[in-house]
């Protein structure tokens, strides 16, 4: 478990009991890029479920995704690749219920 200490020892926040076994004390800015990566999946997987609830976080969530959507000038869809700036924008789905003889 990697946790965000904010600057602050956690072990001076938090009782040790609460305290997973091992862990990582890390600081929110060393992780900006699996961050993103966590919010852009987060966004890939709502668009394919296509949630379509009326709720607070649905209205953020399809506000962002409208912006990723047109950044990268098409809909989130599966088996999507997409040629973006210098690079590429790629949606894999792994179906993990199909096992192979299992």
């Amino acid at each position: 478990m990697i946790v965000d200490d904010f600057g602050i020892q956690i072990e001076n926040i938090c009782d040790q009991k609460y305290l997973p076994p091992y862990y990582i004390r890390n600081i929110s800015d060393t992780n900006i890029f699996l961050q993103a990566v966590d919010v852009l999946t987060g966004l890939v997987g709502f668009a394919l479920r296509k949630e379509n609830k009326l709720s607070r976080k649905n209205e953020a969530r399809n506000k962002v995704l409208e912006v990723l959507e047109l950044q990268i000038g098409s809909k989130i869809t599966t088996k999507l690749t997409k040629k973006y700036r210098k690079g590429y924008f790629s949606v894999w789905v792994i179906d993990f219920g199909k096992s192979h003889g299992h």
